[in-house]
């Protein structure tokens, strides 16, 4: 099994939809800067996330665009033609785990018109901690799901 792990800056809002078999999924893009390139531009790679069931809940309560997150997932390599016919290829993840890091204006503007959402309580940097039902029921998924940390 391939993981990623990423850091990066929520594109848009997410986007929550259910199917027809009723599971959740909720959709957002991650932007990864990658620095500058050789003409000082700004150089930034885009993720699509998808997120099903319980965590397209989560995302879809705790992400607001602009803020920084942590994705570990899985990846999928995509490929499709755009509108004039050019081959393209994008790397798709499936999050596994997810946690806020730090709110982007959109969020501490939510938050500040007193539309807290239930990802604002997680405390300062929005982890997991010990009283948080997400993170503990995250923790066991990674675990079941074959993720384990690695002592390197």
């Amino acid at each position: 099994m391939i993981k990623l792990q990423l850091i990066g800056r929520v594109g848009k809002q997410p986007e929550t939809r259910a199917t027809k078999n009723g599971r959740n999924v909720t959709n957002f893009s991650v932007a990864i800067n990658k620095g500058k390139d050789k003409d000082g531009n700004e150089d930034t790679q885009w993720f699509p996330i998808t997120c099903w069931d319980g965590r397209a809940d989560l995302a879809a309560d705790l992400l607001n665009a602009g803020d920084l997150v942590y994705i570990e997932g899985t990846p999928e390599l995509n490929t499709w033609s755009d509108r004039n016919g050019k081959e393209r290829t994008d790397i798709q993840v499936t999050a596994k785990f997810l946690q806020l890091l730090s709110r982007g204006k959109a969020g501490l503007e939510k938050k500040a018109a007193g539309g807290q959402s239930r990802g604002s309580s997680y405390g300062s940097g929005g982890g997991y901690g010990k009283d948080s039902s997400y993170g503990s029921k995250a923790k066991s998924q990674r675990e079941e799901e074959g993720f384990e940390d690695l002592p390197f």
